[in-house]
């Protein structure tokens, strides 16, 4: 009796309650304006919670058959790191080469929710982020984030097609 007594203290001992480490909103917006000051790829990368993805791609797949060619690039982590790295490093050197900003820091003045995308497993937000750099120019980004079991997940590249100067 008492060894039963031990291992249901050690099984309900060792569960992680549910949603310990999870993102909100205002967390994943913050943390990605951080590494676009940081202009570091690595760091960029790093962030990025491919595991969470991938999971979430093969549950929606075996949802919906019909996006099966998804769950083939998803599967291809080298191949996704890859898209976010250049992703991210083409949006840096825009921002550096076209725009002419030398030593900038990006700052969040507000955001606005746009839509949402509705897929069976998850939901994709659209937000629209106002910035103002430290010389005083504003910036727009259009920003997607991906909402998985109340909790939130950056699971597309920053596309620097997605950011523009003035509001």
């Amino acid at each position: 009796m008492i060894f039963i007594g031990m291992i249901l203290i050690f099984t309900t001992s060792c569960k992680t309650p549910k949603n310990t480490d999870c993102a909100k909103v205002d967390s994943i917006i913050n943390k990605t304006i951080a590494l676009i000051n940081n202009r570091n790829s690595e760091n960029y990368i790093e962030s990025i919670d491919f595991y969470t993805i991938e999971k979430i791609w093969i549950k929606e797949c075996e949802m919906d058959p019909t996006k099966i060619e998804i769950l083939e690039f998803i599967k291809d982590r080298e191949g996704r790191i890859q898209s976010f790295s250049m992703s991210y490093s083409t949006m840096i050197r825009t921002i550096e080469k076209i725009h002419k900003l030398k030593g900038w820091k990006f700052h969040l003045e507000s955001y606005e929710y746009i839509d949402t995308e509705n897929l069976l497993n998850f939901n994709i937000l659209r937000y629209n982020l106002k910035l103002k750099d430290n010389f005083g120019n504003k910036w727009k980004m259009h920003f997607h984030i991906t909402e998985y079991k109340d909790c939130y997940y950056i699971t597309e590249p920053i596309e620097v097609n997605y950011f523009t100067k003035e509001w």
